[in-house]
């Protein structure tokens, strides 16, 4: 199952189910670490929305920690004109 969130006409996040290039929206109040917490399947499932017409959100909407690559592939390693590491560099937001 692919979880996403995305943006309401109105603004408001909300959460659907990706199926190939189709959205199902989810009737849920919270967000997306509220819903894994609970029983995903159910959930009562909207109308099938396009992906291309849909702003998509953050998927986590408010992480408590950042964990990410430095220098993770090849053109990323050209422009800053360095050297490809010899192992990653690993940095964290907290």
């Amino acid at each position: 199952m692919k979880i996403a969130q995305f943006y309401t006409d109105s603004g408001a996040l909300g959460l659907g189910i990706l199926a190939g290039e189709i959205l199902l929206p989810i009737q849920f109040d919270g967000d997306l670490i509220d819903f894994i917490n609970k029983a995903p399947e159910s959930y009562p499932l909207g109308k099938g929305v396009p992906v291309s017409d849909v702003k998509l959100a953050p998927v986590v909407s408010r992480p408590s920690k950042i964990i990410a690559l430095g220098l993770n592939y090849h053109d990323h390693v050209k422009e800053s004109k360095g050297k490809i590491p010899q192992l990653p560099l690993i940095f964290a937001k907290f």
